[in-house]
């Protein structure tokens, strides 16, 4: 695997499986997933920006928060017609998950923004 900033490869530290259990409980698949120690060059200030700028957990978005607060009002309003839509097809449980969605976007927008409380939607249209 490689760094998503620098494409410095990563070394393996470890492995991490996970265990898939059914509902009377016992382990029915396990999964080994690599884990990766962090990437060598994080600390320089030449391939890792984010860093330099005196950030100190990982590499951050560097987008403005302008258009993280219009990403987050896009995905709400896309969930919502997604809602629309499983409302008038008659499926309502996949309707109250996009309304989810919908709500935790703008719950999003709304951090994003400043606003510490979230406006619940009860419904489309």
């Amino acid at each position: 695997m490689r760094c998503k900033v620098c494409h410095a490869t990563l070394t393996i530290s470890g492995y991490r499986t996970k265990e898939y259990r059914d509902a009377d409980g016992p382990v029915y698949k396990t999964r080994r997933s690599p884990t990766f120690f962090p990437c060598p060059r994080l600390n320089d200030a030449k391939f890792h920006p984010a860093r330099a700028d005196g950030y100190q957990s990982g590499i951050v978005s560097m987008k403005p928060l302008s258009e993280r607060i219009a990403h987050a009002e896009s995905m709400s309003a896309r969930y919502l017609g997604n809602y629309n839509e499983e409302m008038e097809a008659g499926r309502t449980k996949g309707a109250e998950k996009m309304l989810a969605k919908s709500q935790y976007w703008l719950d999003v927008a709304n951090k994003l923004r400043g606003n510490g409380e979230s406006t619940t939607r009860t419904g489309g249209r």
